[in-house]
């Protein structure tokens, strides 16, 4: 028996569409994980952001005093 068969590249197939299964855009997306990368993208503003960076910072220094002085120790048993 015949199967239908896309035509182009653009093309759909002839018939009826299975279920189950979702049409990707251009990028390769479907419809569902383009709804769930939305939900997931977050607004962040200036004032926002800026805690953020200045948080990392704080925490980067610690962990660089903390590093400074476990070597600083580990100098005298050299």
């Amino acid at each position: 028996m015949l199967q239908p068969v896309a035509v182009g590249m653009d093309d759909a197939p002839a018939g009826r569409a299975e279920p189950g299964v979702e049409a990707e855009d251009d990028h390769g997306v479907t419809r569902r994980r383009a709804k769930e990368m939305a939900a997931a993208a977050t607004l962040v503003t200036e004032a926002e952001y800026a805690r953020r960076e200045s948080d990392i910072l704080r925490a980067l220094d610690a962990s660089a005093r903390q590093i400074s002085s476990f070597a600083s120790r580990l100098r005298v048993f050299v």
